[in-house]
């Protein structure tokens, strides 16, 4: 099992905006925010 813990001084909002915006100059999605029928249109007029 893999575990993985960043203490903050930011809100709870700040912190997901900033893990956010990290992890997608990284390329990565964000499974709890996706909307997977807007995500699959999106893919289909790219």
């Amino acid at each position: 099992m893999f575990h993985y813990t960043v203490e903050t001084n930011q809100t709870v909002e700040e912190a997901i905006s900033s893990l956010e915006k990290n992890l997608a100059e990284e390329k990565f999605g964000i499974l709890w925010k996706f909307d997977i029928k807007d995500k699959l249109q999106e893919k289909r007029t790219v």
